[in-house]
């Protein structure tokens, strides 16, 4: 499935928050050690880590989501619009889109798949890059 089919040939910018405001796709880490999951994935005491990943981007008319999420963290809230390719292949993730195992990203990449699309456990929706070679542009605006 073409990117254009999914947004309705609209352009493929999206926006990702980060408290890093120096933040360049080198940096961006598909799948996270279970060490560096972030607050509130973290297994409870004696149960084994799960690891998840994706990078996560919304699209360009959910920014407010994009910006609650930069400054979450400490640092320097910053907002990127982030593009990525027009043939980048896109699929409907049924589950919560924030707690995709490392095995399922396996598997969708063995398929082809370079971004998921789906809803978090509010309700939005969120696309999870899990190939990030599918990234052609990463700009940061003015910190939020």
């Amino acid at each position: 499935m073409k990117l254009s089919t999914i947004l309705n040939l609209m352009e493929a910018t999206f926006v990702h928050g980060s408290p890093n405001a120096n933040l360049r796709k080198e940096d961006i880490l598909i799948i996270r050690p279970a060490h560096l999951q972030k607050h509130g994935k973290r297994p409870k005491p004696g149960r084994t880590p799960s690891v998840f990943g994706g990078f996560y981007v919304s699209g360009i008319s959910d920014v407010s989501h994009a910006r609650e999420y930069a400054k979450m963290m400490e640092g320097t809230p910053t907002i990127y619009h982030v593009v990525i390719s027009d043939d980048a292949k896109i699929v409907e993730y049924q589950n919560d889109i924030t707690r995709i195992p490392e095995q399922e990203i396996q598997q969708f990449l063995q398929n082809g798949v370079d971004v998921l699309k789906g809803k978090d456990y509010r309700g939005r929706m969120e696309y999870a890059i899990i190939n990030k070679e599918v990234i052609e542009n990463m700009t940061p605006q003015q910190p939020t």
